[in-house]
C-alpha cells in the first residue's frame, strides 16, 4: 500500500486492514498468481534486472548473520537456492575459502552479473547457474553438506512448496537452513504449513511443513534479532529455520 495512504488511515485499524487486503489482492502480480500459481512469480522474477541491486545489498546485517549460521556447520559444499547475483555466497566465500559454493536462480541476468563479479574479484570457489527451485535434477542426492534459502520461499505458493521442499531435503547431507517468514500461530488456518498469503509474501509454519519430510525434533526455529533485520515484515515474522540431518 502506498506509504502516504497507509499513514492517513492507520489511525482506524479496521479501515486500514480492509484497505490493505484489497490493495494486496488487486496487485497485478497477485492476480497473475491466482490464475497461474507460483509460475507467475517465477516468470516475473526471471524478467527483472536485479543483479546489481542484490549485489549492492551484500553488506546488509542479515547476510552476515546467515553466513555465520551456515559456517557453524563447517560445510565443504553449500548450495543456495534463489541466490540472485550471489551476495550471500560472496560472504560465505570469505569464511569458507576451500568450500564448493553453488547458487541457482531463475534470473539469468542476475546469474551472469554475479559470476562476472566473482571472476573480477578472483573468487574461484563460487559458481552460479540458472535454474528453478524444485527443478534441480542436475544435482545428485545428498550432493551438498548444507542447502539454504534466504527470502526465497516467501514467493513459493501452496501449489509448489511441498515439491520444492522435497527436492531441497533430497540434496542435503548435514543441514538445511532457511531464512524466511515463519508464524507458529498459523496451524488453525494452515495445518500443513503450505502457506498463507499476506501482503505479497507467503508466510507459513515451517515446523508443520517440514515434519512431513523430516522428524520434527530435527527442526529448530529462532527469531531473527531486530538489530539484524529491522524492516517489516522481517522484524515481525523473520526467522531462521534449521534442520540437522
Amino acid at each position: 500500500m502506498p506509504k502516504r495512504l497507509a499513514q492517513s488511515i492507520r489511525r482506524w485499524p479496521v479501515a486500514y486492514r480492509t484497505a490493505s487486503r484489497i490493495y494486496w489482492a488487486l496487485r497485478p502480480e497477485r492476480l497473475a498468481e491466482v490464475f497461474k500459481g507460483t509460475r507467475a512469480r517465477e516468470e516475473g522474477w526471471a524478467k527483472r534486472s536485479i543483479g546489481k541491486g542484490y549485489w549492492d545489498n551484500r553488506n546488509h546485517p542479515s547476510k552476515s548473520f546467515l553466513a555465520e549460521k551456515i559456517a557453524a556447520y563447517s560445510p565443504e559444499s553449500v548450495l543456495e537456492i534463489g541466490c540472485a547475483s550471489g551476495p550471500n555466497l560472496y560472504l560465505l566465500a570469505k569464511k569458507l575459502p576451500a568450500a564448493r559454493l553453488v547458487g541457482v536462480d531463475v534470473n539469468a541476468e542476475a546469474v551472469a552479473f554475479g559470476n562476472e563479479q566473482f571472476k573480477r574479484e578472483g573468487i574461484a570457489n563460487i559458481s552460479l547457474v540458472e535454474s528453478k527451485a524444485g527443478k534441480l535434477a542436475q544435482f545428485p542426492d545428498r550432493s551438498f553438506d548444507v542447502v539454504f534459502t534466504s527470502a526465497l520461499l516467501i514467493y513459493i505458493g501452496p501449489d509448489k512448496i511441498l515439491d520444492v521442499m522435497k527436492d531441497i531435503v533430497r540434496l542435503a547431507r548435514k543441514a538445511l537452513i532457511f531464512m524466511e517468514l515463519h508464524d507458529s500461530q498459523l496451524t488453525h488456518k494452515d495445518p500443513q504449513g503450505l502457506g498463507v498469503y499476506h501482503e505479497g509474501n507467503w508466510i507459513r509454519n515451517y515446523v508443520n511443513l517440514l515434519k512431513q519430510l523430516v522428524p520434527e525434533d530435527k527442526v529448530k526455529v529462532s527469531r531473527i534479532p531486530h538489530e539484524v533485520w529491522s524492516e517489516l515484515p522481517w522484524s515481525q515474522s523473520g526467522a531462521v529455520i534449521e534442520v540437522v540431518l
